[in-house]
């Protein structure tokens, strides 16, 4: 998949504020649902607060975990990508 940039390509206004934030929405458009009904939520997966400020500026970290039958990878210039886990 085609690497996804935080902050979006979109307007400020369109895009979130968390790293965190923007990789539930992205994953939500993904499976065609709203945020808030992913289950389990990614706190359960991994502590958000933990994940945005990991991607400070000057980051040098990579993180990969999975999330909703997804692998998330996180490069420290702040894009992700997501991939289908195999089944």
């Amino acid at each position: 998949m085609t690497p996804v940039r935080f902050p979006a390509d979109n307007t400020p206004s369109q895009s979130p504020a968390r790293l965190s934030l923007a990789i539930v929405e992205h994953i939500a458009k993904l499976e065609d649902t709203e945020p808030e009904e992913l289950t389990p939520p990614l706190y359960d997966v991994i502590n958000p607060d933990a994940l945005d400020t990991l991607f400070q500026p000057a980051s040098t970290a990579t993180l990969e975990f999975a999330f909703q039958g997804y692998t998330v990878r996180v490069t420290s210039d702040k894009q992700f990508t997501v991939h289908p886990n195999p089944e």
